[in-house]
């Protein structure tokens, strides 16, 4: 399987949509109910409390939780009491759109505010609204390296590969024909 893994992920394209960084005041106002994305989405906590619901699970969300909702996840979200700030972006993997469900992920993460995680994030923000080419690579690139945060945040023992018909279709073709020459 592990061989699988390194074509899959060689394969990996991370494409960003929208994003940037959210402030909301002690009287402002900031929730939806169920809903869902056709994008996933990043939110990073730099400041205060809000809830998330995730798929009918409310987390109470406090400055150092860093959550990855999947494309297609129910979620709402409102803000607690008082201020908040956090980075926000919406995003696509490919080559398998839901990457997330073949991946058995926690939603959130604690992050080390002295990690690279809000540099990150600060810089994709920065480039966002650059037509430059360079900085629609670099935004890749940083995509790529939230990501392999995220993951590397997560317990390892959280994250494990789910049984996938996709993955078994595919091994059971090189297992019936790698005595095949080309």
């Amino acid at each position: 399987m592990n061989c699988l893994q390194d074509v899959y992920f060689t394969n990996l394209n991370a494409v960003f949509v929208t994003g940037g960084f959210f402030r909301c005041g002690n009287s402002d106002v900031w929730e939806t109910q169920k809903h869902s994305f056709d994008q996933n989405k990043f939110y990073c906590l730099t400041k205060g409390e809000c809830s998330i619901t995730i798929n009918d699970k409310k987390y109470l969300a406090k400055a150092g939780d860093w959550f990855f909702i999947p494309a297609d996840t129910s979620h709402s979200y409102a803000n607690s009491s008082g201020a908040f700030e956090k980075y926000w972006l919406h995003c696509d993997f490919y080559p398998d759109k839901n990457l997330f469900s073949l991946l058995n992920m926690p939603y959130f993460v604690r992050y080390d505010r002295s990690s690279k995680v809000i540099d990150l994030f600060e810089e994709i923000t920065r480039l966002s609204n650059s037509s430059l080419l360079s900085d629609k690579i670099t935004i890749k690139a940083h995509l790529l390296e939230l990501l392999a945060e995220y993951v590397r945040l997560a317990l390892p023992n959280d994250i494990s590969i789910a049984k996938s018909d996709y993955f078994s279709e595919i091994l059971r073709y090189i297992n019936e024909n790698v005595q095949d020459t080309f």
